[in-house]
């Protein structure tokens, strides 16, 4: 289907020296499920569809720390290739990270998820978590999760000023 590598990339979370290096189960589990979120939310903002196209299998998984799971992107319907959206996906997760201005198609509400992937959810829980593959390596840490949140900010700003607000009109109308 794809060249190696092309659909693929691998999930990192660092564990806890309390733990003896390990993830606790809660914390990969919350991560691995806002990661397959918010790439789900851009496959369909790519292609401009309702319900999502791709799959990801799990194609190795390793528990030396820190604990990582490697996916593949895979179709989830019939004769579609999940490829151009996953990478479009990957770079749009990238240009966030590096504070760069990602597609129009990053709506708020993506760019939210963006910041929640990068908060740390509960104390203890890994020390680090980033993803690379396809892409060059992601860190979602507090600057991750401050450049996503401008971008949510910006973003809501953005609709503000497209959207029609009460106000006194001037003038009269006119019907048949």
């Amino acid at each position: 289907m794809a060249e190696e590598g092309q659909d693929k990339f691998t999930v990192y979370l660092d564990g806890q020296e309390g733990h003896r290096g390990n993830v606790l189960l809660h914390s990969f589990a919350s991560k691995l499920n806002r990661l397959a979120l918010v790439l789900g939310k851009l496959e369909r903002a790519y292609l401009g569809v309702g319900t999502r196209q791709t799959d990801f299998e799990i194609t190795e998984v390793a528990k030396v720390n820190p604990t990582s799971v490697t996916l593949r992107a895979v179709p989830h319907v019939l004769n579609y290739n999940p490829r151009p959206a996953f990478q479009w996906s990957m770079t749009q997760i990238r240009k966030v990270g590096d504070g760069d201005a990602p597609d129009e198609r990053v709506t708020a509400d993506i760019a939210d998820d963006l910041c929640k992937l990068a908060t740390l959810e509960s104390a203890g829980g890994y020390k680090a978590f980033w993803i690379n593959g396809y892409a060059e390596k992601v860190l979602f840490d507090e600057q991750y999760q401050e450049r996503a949140a401008r971008l949510v900010a910006q973003r809501k700003r953005d609709l503000a000023s497209d959207r029609w607000h009460e106000g006194t009109s001037l003038g009269s109308i006119v019907g048949v």
